[in-house]
Parts: C-alpha cells; structure tokens; sequence
C-alpha cells in the first residue's frame, strides 16, 4: 500500500501562518500524514508545535545540493532564494504520494481526493 500524506515548508520566521496552516490543515485532516520541511535552520518554535499538530521533521542529505541549484538559479534576487529549492527533497521522502503545501495557505478541506487523483489518471505527477 502507497504512503501518502503532505509536506509544508517553513521556519519560525513564517511562525503565524505556519499555525494558521497546521489548525486549518489538522481541522480538515486529522489522519493525513504531515511532514515539514525545514526552510532553514530556524525552526525550533516550529518544530516545538509536532505533538500538538502531528506533524513530523523531514530532514534529508539533499538539501545542501538543492540550496546550491538554487543558488545559481536565483541569481542573488533574494537572499532566501536558494532555501524554496528544498521543497524538492519531498521526492526522496517517506511519502510514496503527497501533496506540497505552501505554510502561507489555509486548508479549506480534505486534501487526500487530490492526492487519490493519481490512482485515476496515468501520470506520475500532477
């Protein structure tokens, strides 16, 4: 049986919405499986809500290589440009189908019909 489940990326410095996103998504989503995605290392407000939001870390050994993508594709227009690039790293994760979540969003409803949208079309990424 595929895992599925959903990412967000965030950091302490998106702290409010990054509630506002965890209450909306855990309102509509009880069960579904969340992991975050560290936008950088500044995250320990964040990662002190995981008990209450269920949520859990993902932090994986790419995140160097894709900062470093970014880097050269974000030609210095934002100083945490290169961080957007670890979103990408959710393709190695534990997640076998998942939806990204932006922390900015608040979830109106179940997200798992979306991501169910994959057993009814042939095609790998929607």
């Amino acid at each position: 049986m595929q895992k599925r489940g959903a990412y967000v990326l965030a950091n302490d410095k998106v702290y409010e919405w990054t509630v506002a996103f965890l209450e909306s998504f855990r309102a509509h989503n009880p069960d579904l499986p969340l992991y975050l995605i560290p936008f950088d290392d500044r995250c320990g407000q964040i990662t002190g809500l995981a008990s209450e939001h269920q949520f859990e870390t993902f932090e994986h050994k790419s995140f160097d290589l894709l900062e470093s993508i970014g880097e050269e594709l974000e030609l210095g227009v934002t100083p945490t440009g290169p961080h957007w690039f670890r979103r990408f790293a959710s393709f190695w994760g534990p997640l076998d189908e998942f939806i990204y979540l932006d922390c900015r969003m608040v979830v109106l409803a179940e997200v798992a019909p979306l991501i169910r949208a994959l057993d009814s079309y042939d095609c790998d990424f929607l």
